[in-house]
């Protein structure tokens, strides 16, 4: 053989590798959207699942008195959200080198177990914070992550629709885990709710493992050409830990009922979601987004008049909260898809990492301001509800909303 032809050879069979099994099916755009999205479920359930539970475990878990429930509540949610920033800021930092990318994705479920442990085994404070910490920081990493690996891998004339879909999750997520949480609390247990959420992060981790991002895959696949907020979730992140303890007070229901006290608040958006994402791909996000935040106000405002335990009241505040599901159900995938749109259109995608790069930064930053809104608005309401109850609340929230706006 040829000198030549002998030096060739060599490189060709050392670089080599056969494809993945299942390398078409694991890096198609349906299984990253699909695995992305139970992934952002799977964070938010885990984290709701105790919503329900957490004023009656840290009192009878971590013997935190009646009359500082109210404030370790909130004091776990501010954790939660400013754990959550760190993970954002990580994320945006790193999570444009790929090779870092799947480490920082496979790292988030490996924390979200840790944080799962420290709730189930803890009987302490000091567990219960560290618990929500690391799952603050496993969801800030997860949501930036997962966005950045979805606008890879869509193009842009559909990324309102798949963005629909992932944020979709959320709701749903919100929908039946609160629910699911207080009626095993009620009937099986405080060790039933960790079970579920123990499952629910192998599934997750499975599933993270299985997928191929489609720049990891293309070197079997052929080319494929890529066409590829701040406080807006604030008021709903406010109400995620201080409703249940409201309607605990004001009508006595027990973890069951105050999980279920969800379902009037997360049905439109589950509903909506994906609707909006289809919308904002043909008609552009400001309508919808501006028209969202505009009628939250209203609906935010009228929560005040619920004062008292009665058929009426019950009535008046599920009606509220469906009013206030249908506002949000237009704003996170609209916002979200026009993260993609902005980096496309101001021509930033020739940073030093490449496209992902500045996907990255932009949807670092994005994640980045939820979290400060889940940090900073559950102390200032809790603050609120303390000193002068439920109604300068919801009149603190409104200004909230008009402000970042």
């Amino acid at each position: 053989m040829p000198e030549y032809m002998e030096s060739s050879a060599i490189p060709m069979q050392a670089n080599y590798s056969p494809p993945s099994f299942l390398l078409k099916y694991r890096s198609s755009k349906t299984f990253i959207t699909t695995v992305v999205s139970v992934a952002a479920f799977t964070d938010v359930a885990v984290y709701a699942l105790i919503i329900p539970v957490s004023p009656f475990a840290l009192s009878i878990r971590a013997g935190v008195p009646e009359d500082r429930v109210q404030y370790w509540v909130a004091g776990l949610l501010a954790i939660f959200g400013g754990a959550s920033v760190l993970g954002c800021f990580v994320s945006g930092c790193f999570a444009g080198r790929r090779n870092a990318r799947r480490v920082l994705y496979l790292g988030g479920v490996a924390t979200l177990f840790g944080s799962t442990a420290s709730l189930c085994f803890g009987t302490t404070l000091w567990m219960f914070l560290l618990g929500r910490a690391l799952q603050g920081f496993s969801c800030g990493i997860t949501w930036a992550v997962g966005l950045v690996i979805v606008a890879d891998c869509v193009g842009q004339q559909e990324i309102g629709k798949v963005m629909g879909i992932v944020s979709m999750t959320i709701p749903l997520a919100m929908l039946f885990a609160p629910t699911l949480g207080g009626i095993l609390y009620e009937r099986q247990g405080y060790s039933a709710v960790m079970a579920v959420m123990f499952a629910l992060a192998g599934v997750d981790l499975l599933l993270r493992i299985a997928m191929i991002e489609k720049s990891d895959a293309a070197q079997w696949l052929e080319p494929i050409a890529r066409e590829t907020l701040d406080v807006e979730l604030a008021p709903e992140l406010a109400d995620r830990d201080v409703l249940p303890l409201f309607v605990k007070q004001v009508f006595g229901w027990n973890a069951l009922k105050a999980g279920l006290s969800f379902i009037p608040l997360l049905v439109p958006c589950v509903l909506i979601d994906p609707i909006a994402g289809f919308l904002s791909d043909k008609h552009g996000s400001r309508l919808l987004a501006g028209g969202g935040f505009i009628l939250t106000i209203p609906c935010l405002i009228s929560l005040r008049f619920v004062t008292h335990d009665s058929p009426h009241q019950i009535g008046l505040l599920m009606g509220l909260l469906v009013l206030n599901g249908l506002a949000l159900a237009f704003i996170l995938p609209c916002l979200m898809a026009d993260i993609s749109r902005a980096v496309e259109s101001q021509g930033r995608t020739d940073g030093t990492n490449g496209s992902t790069g500045v996907y990255a930064q932009a949807y670092g930053l994005f994640a980045c301001s939820q979290a400060v809104g889940m940090l900073l608005l559950p102390l200032f309401a809790a603050m609120l509800e303390e000193r002068y109850g439920w109604s300068d609340k919801e009149k603190e929230k409104s200004l909230a909303v008009v402000s970042t706006r």
